[in-house]
């Protein structure tokens, strides 16, 4: 009897003590994700990611988290299933800061500040601090974390490696762009009529998509997409309006492919111009609910994600930044929509990874800037703050991938979007519009009408290099 109770008395010693020995580490965190990485639900959250250096797996049931290291009672992680919360020998776990414990154990009750803070790893004894990690203000898809797995430096990553080893996040980089563009001429949006002789026409005032009875198809072109060969779409929509509701009811399913020519030509009034193109293997099913409301785009005028037809014609052979891309629909229903000539034009959203530079980048300026707008306007009409960038090279430059920021301690603020090649002796103009989804070259901050200072830096190596600065006065 009193051997078992000194075995009872042993274990319930030594599981406590198990878990004070365990190395875990705050291996690396994000305070302000955009678009790195969803969570179960499609929601792109804060994240920390806990990393086990031990011989053996750890169930972080029990353990505790927390932003303030003066707080005694700390968040505690679940123990309810401990087959998510369990981390395997030298393995990772990636817990959501949301705020939003009840969509899941992996969800803490507490999000990150981008400003920067404190994270603390308490072990289940609610005293033991297995681990703290303290950041500075971080841009958006910046990392924060360990340069080694559980090892002592610590730095910022522009390529984040979310429940893997930091030691993969000095290859490969990339940077998220944003594509928005219109339908420009008349030549970019065609009909063809396949129940005869393929006649194509291009100046019709508005289009069916598309007339069963005559096996309509259509082209839409975009020219002008700025994405190199290499580039990862992510997300690609066109946007339709509304022409007539009317002709706008009944079932309707729709199969859009892309143009693999490599660049695509305008339409032309020349018998099957749109069926004689090459196009895409994959297609996109878009099967839309009735139009009701005329002159209106809205969730249902959207197609489908369409990422997959866009990546074949950007993988194309003869594809290069600057080219047009066309897509075509063909399909049962119909759904009567816009055109260029009726003054609505489609419209198309891209999203695209985009590999980094890995060259030194030098020789821009920071050449002009305007805080309190001018006579000026962007392509969407307004009139914003702007920031010139000049390039002092004899040859040309890429912007794409650098960043631009007013905040000294915040490097990473904004991350050029667009894939903007500047000439030898050219000059790019930044929007300073705080509306980063206008488009990649409109930065996500306000200049201000007093002064401060701006810096244009690079990533390289995993490490921030100013290219240039200047301060202007109010």
């Amino acid at each position: 009897m009193n051997c078992l109770l000194n075995i009872l008395i042993t274990c319930l010693i030594v599981l406590p003590l198990s878990s004070l020995s365990a190395q875990l580490f705050i291996n690396e965190l994000m305070a302000d994700n955009t678009s790195t990485i969803a969570d179960e639900q499609g929601s792109y959250e804060d994240w920390i990611e806990i990393y086990n250096a031990g011989p053996t797996a750890v169930d972080l049931g029990g353990y505790y988290l927390s932003d303030d290291l003066e707080v005694s009672e700390y968040w505690q992680i679940p123990t309810s299933d401990p087959t998510l919360t369990t981390i395997p020998a030298g393995g990772f776990l990636l817990l959501w800061a949301d705020s939003d414990p009840e969509e899941g154990v992996l969800h803490v009750d507490f999000k990150l500040s981008s400003g920067g803070e404190n994270i603390v790893l308490v072990a289940p004894d609610g005293t033991t601090q297995m681990d703290v990690l303290t950041f500075d203000a971080l841009g958006s898809n910046i990392s924060f974390g360990r340069t080694a797995d559980g090892g002592p430096d610590l730095q910022e990553f522009i390529r984040t490696t979310p429940g893997a080893s930091n030691e993969n996040a000095t290859s490969g980089l990339l940077f998220p762009i944003s594509i928005n563009t219109k339908v420009q001429t008349v030549n970019d949006d065609a009909i063809e009529y396949g129940i005869s002789s393929g006649g194509v026409i291009i100046d019709a005032f508005g289009m069916s998509i598309t007339e069963s009875w005559s096996n309509q198809i259509i082209g839409v072109r975009f020219s002008e997409i700025d994405i190199p060969q290499g580039a990862i779409i992510t997300e690609a929509h066109v946007q339709f309006t509304t022409k007539n509701p009317a002709d706008s009811t009944g079932p309707s399913r729709l199969r859009i492919k892309s143009e693999t020519s490599g660049n695509a030509a305008p339409f032309e009034e020349e018998s099957y111009n749109i069926t004689a193109r090459p196009m895409s293997t994959d297609s996109v099913i878009w099967t839309p609910d009735e139009w009701t409301l005329q002159d209106f785009a809205g969730p249902n005028q959207k197609t489908p994600d369409l990422a997959s037809i866009i990546q074949e014609a950007i993988d194309a052979p003869g594809w290069a930044p600057g080219n047009a891309l066309a897509i075509i629909i063909t399909g049962t229903g119909e759904r009567s929509a816009h055109n260029f000539v009726s003054n609505f034009p489609p419209a198309i959203t891209i999203k695209a990874q985009v590999p980094v530079p890995t060259a030194p980048v030098s020789g821009l300026l920071i050449n002009e800037v305007a805080s309190n707008g001018t006579d000026y306007p962007d392509k969407n009409g307004k009139f914003s703050d702007w920031i010139e960038i000049y390039n002092t090279n004899n040859f040309p430059v890429s912007l794409g991938g650098l960043f631009l920021t007013d905040d000294i301690n915040n490097l990473s603020k904004w991350q050029i979007g667009a894939v903007q090649n500047l000439p030898p002796n050219g000059y790019a103009t930044i929007w300073a519009d705080g509306d980063p989804e206008t488009g990649g070259l409109h930065a996500n901050f306000k200049l201000k009408d007093d002064g401060e200072k701006l810096l244009l830096v690079q990533a390289l190596n995993n490490e921030f290099v100013i290219i240039d600065s200047t301060t202007y006065q109010a």
